[in-house]
């Protein structure tokens, strides 16, 4: 490992760890790119996820990006590189037949355990046929912890609706630092 340390660096437009790794980039603009940086969006579009009972976990089969290879599409979990502080956002539409969509809770599950309810509802009085809802949160991960989304619903037939653009239900991370 080499050490640098400095009061001012200028004209320096790229740091790297080796000759083929890009670490940072700075543009004549003065904008921070990190290229190696570990990020994904995963979405669900090939096909509807009924709910029926228990804390499931939503499958999202489909990668629009996946920058460092950390998400697998095969079991929907993200796998932390190394250390750090993620950051990690979900989108999901739920629908119920004949507009019983009563109760539902989506939470962030941390190597098979839950972590934190990304966001929750409950109607009563005043049943819904389907919803778009989002939550996202800040979580500390050990290099080889995996991240999941899983879900609890209520009402007649519910599932987490599939779109074939992957606009509607939708997994999402990176690495803060």
């Amino acid at each position: 490992m080499s050490t640098l340390i400095a009061t001012t660096l200028q004209g320096i437009n790229t740091i790297k760890r080796d000759a083929n790794t890009t670490a940072m980039t700075i543009d004549s603009a003065g904008r921070v790119l990190q290229p190696s940086k570990p990020m994904f969006r995963a979405e669900k579009r090939a096909s509807n996820q009924t709910i029926s009972g228990g804390q499931p976990k939503i499958t999202f089969e489909h990668e629009a990006f996946d920058i460092g290879g950390n998400y697998d599409t095969s079991n929907s979990r993200f796998v932390a590189p190394v250390s750090g502080v993620y950051f990690f956002q979900s989108t999901l539409r739920f629908v119920a037949d004949s507009q019983t969509l009563d109760y539902a809770k989506v939470m962030l599950f941390i190597n098979g355990s839950i972590n934190s309810d990304l966001f929750q509802f409950n109607v009563r009085s005043d049943y819904m046929q389907n919803s778009h809802v989002n939550g996202s949160c800040l979580v500390q991960l050990t290099a080889n912890d995996y991240a999941e989304i899983n879900i609890e619903m209520s009402g007649n037939n519910p599932l987490v609706h599939a779109h074939s653009g992957g606009a509607r239900t939708y997994f999402t991370g990176f690495l803060v630092g």
